[in-house]
């Protein structure tokens, strides 16, 4: 009776385990899946890369502004420090209340 139960829980184990084989993804599915979620996290940290920089550029516009307002530096230096920042920073990225260097004669 024992011996009968054993096989019994032997064979549910061995059916358990094919079943848990045949639903478990393969190593070429968990090597893809992976290479995707590597390949978004690179993607971010670009992202995020880029968007600390261009909130720097912003603050050191914004620096350079106050102190042109604060009457610290000449128009001609004004432009000379702000051009190469707007520059390499879209208008569209600008934060309000950067005038361009255009702008301040």
């Amino acid at each position: 009776m024992f011996t009968a139960f054993a096989l019994g829980v032997f064979v549910a184990f061995v059916l358990f385990a094919i079943y848990l084989k045949k639903k478990a993804p393969s190593n070429e599915e968990i090597v893809r899946s992976n290479q995707e979620i590597i390949n978004r996290s690179i993607e971010l940290n670009a992202m995020a890369k880029r968007e600390i920089i261009k909130a720097q550029m912003a603050d050191h516009l914004r620096q350079i502004e106050e102190m042109y307002n604060a009457g610290e530096i000449s128009p001609e230096d004004y432009r000379e420090l702000s051009e190469p920042l707007l520059a390499s920073i879209s208008l569209n990225d600008l934060p309000e209340g950067i005038a361009l260097s255009s702008d301040k004669k």
